[in-house]
């Protein structure tokens, strides 16, 4: 019996012993990673709002001259305004642009479906665009917003990753099949971590133009009714303080990559081919959207500018003005534009009849009211409308809009702005993952206590003599 009990002794201690090690092993983990943990808690993002320009010159702007040898304007030559062929084979496809079933037949009941295609920016610039655009639009066209937060480029390459997935959901929440996505608005960015990763030029917009041919080929197999999409590169990444995801120069560099797609399809590349007259359509008609980046402070030739308050906390984001900029990009260029009003645009619908919900910024002591307006002005030989502070460069002319009349009124019940509240929320889920490593390890370390002290009291025991 003694011989008995001795073995289950030692065995038991044994155990104990296994499990004291493994506990230590996980309380180690533990303590390594709570200086990243609580690093993380005590930094904040912030923008940095020091960095108001990168001294490079805007596509619009650079005209014939070059960067780094690439050559400036939107289209080939320097030129801001479509080749004229170009723009022929858009007018005719845009025309087909129809109320279709969700079979995708004809159907005067039907529905023209304009989708986004992009990140968390394009998808808070589609929501402000959707809401401005409202009434506006034709009875037949639905919005569909179906940018992916969360999902760069490369995560689109593939066509049944999940963003494509994600794009479907938001089809079907809308009551919309994709036989009915007829047009498309597509920004989507890539992604970095570290300026380690940010290749030199023009590699980096080389391989951002790979991906984004694929991701149009992608959109054309998806949605086989989709007859013009409207690209677009993102807005001034100065303000990012964490050279990430977007960051400068890297944001200005893939307006090259949109230029250089466009491009392609215009010299004949088959794999963005349109036209049926020369080969398989695996493509929509592609042209430029708004062309969005500015030199942060420094004016374009048009007025837009890039403030740190159109930025969230992160540098990246667009707080309610950025994103108000880019809805009446957009709403210019959907209503104006000659591949794109006559089937989106609401019959009798005047640019200048817009009447635009104010865009209420608020911070802990006053409550900002941006009233919008557009006041716009064409000429039949340019179609161009010109105001002051945000613009846009539709299918076949420049045009510009304006966010105006800044008012501040104090606001003691203000709610927490954007930023403040991005950044409120990255401290409490920064705040969260801290405590629950710190009480991991207390509980950790508190079951090594327990079994020590189990381990020093069955070994006390086992050395008591029996009688």
């Amino acid at each position: 019996m003694m011989a008995n009990h001795t073995d289950r002794g030692c065995r038991l201690r044994i155990n104990v012993r296994r499990m004291i090690m493994l506990l230590a092993v996980v309380l180690l983990f533990v303590i390594q990673a709570l200086p990243g943990v609580a690093r993380e808690h005590e930094r904040p993002a912030k923008s940095d709002c020091s960095r108001t320009s990168t001294g490079a010159v805007p596509l619009i702007d650079l005209g014939e001259d070059s960067y780094q040898d690439a050559q400036g304007g939107l289209y080939p030559g320097g030129s801001n305004d479509v080749p004229a062929e170009h723009e022929a084979l858009g007018l005719f496809l845009a025309s087909q642009i129809e109320p279709l079933d969700a079979a995708g037949n004809p159907d005067p009941n039907g529905t023209i479906v304009l989708l986004s295609l992009g990140v968390s920016n394009t998808r808070m610039e589609f929501e402000d665009f959707m809401t401005i655009a409202e009434g506006s639009t034709a009875p037949n066209v639905v919005l569909v917003n179906g940018s992916q937060p969360g999902k760069p480029i490369s995560s689109w390459v593939d066509p049944n990753d999940r963003p494509w997935n994600g794009v479907d959901g938001a089809l079907r929440q809308a009551n919309v099949s994709g036989s009915q996505v007829q047009a498309a608005w597509i920004k989507i960015p890539e992604r970095i971590t570290s300026f380690d990763e940010l290749e030199p030029f023009p590699v980096d917009a080389e391989t951002y133009q790979a991906d984004f041919i694929q991701v149009i080929r992608n959109a054309k197999a998806r949605y086989p009714n989709l007859k013009v999409a409207y690209l677009s590169s993102r807005i001034y990444g100065g303000y990012d303080p964490n050279a990430r995801p977007n960051p400068e120069p890297m944001a200005y560099q893939n307006g090259f990559a949109v230029k250089w797609t466009i491009e392609e399809q215009i010299n004949g590349n088959p794999e963005l081919n349109a036209d049926i007259r020369t080969g398989p359509v695996v493509a929509p008609w592609v042209a430029w959207g708004p062309y969005m980046w500015a030199d942060g402070t420094t004016p374009r030739s048009d007025g837009l500018i890039w403030e740190c308050s159109d930025v969230q906390g992160d540098g990246t984001h667009p707080t309610e003005t950025g994103r108000r900029k880019v809805g009446l990009m957009l709403l210019e260029h959907f209503l104006t534009g000659p591949t794109a009003a006559p089937w989106f645009a609401m019959d009798g619908i005047e640019i200048e009849d817009v009447e635009l919900p104010p865009v209420v910024v608020a911070d802990s002591s006053s409550t900002t009211i941006v009233t919008t307006t557009v006041a716009a002005s064409s000429t039949t030989s340019t179609e161009t409308s010109t105001t002051t502070a945000a613009t846009t460069t539709t299918d076949a002319a420049t045009t510009t809009t304006t966010a105006s009349a800044v008012t501040t009124q104090p606001s003691p019940d203000a709610e927490t702005s954007s930023a403040s509240s991005q950044e409120g929320q990255d401290r409490s889920r920064s705040s969260d993952r801290a405590s629950a490593g710190l009480i991991l390890a207390a509980t950790v370390a508190g079951l090594l206590v327990i079994a020590g002290i189990a381990w020093l009291v069955m070994g006390r025991r086992s050395n008591e003599p029996r009688s």
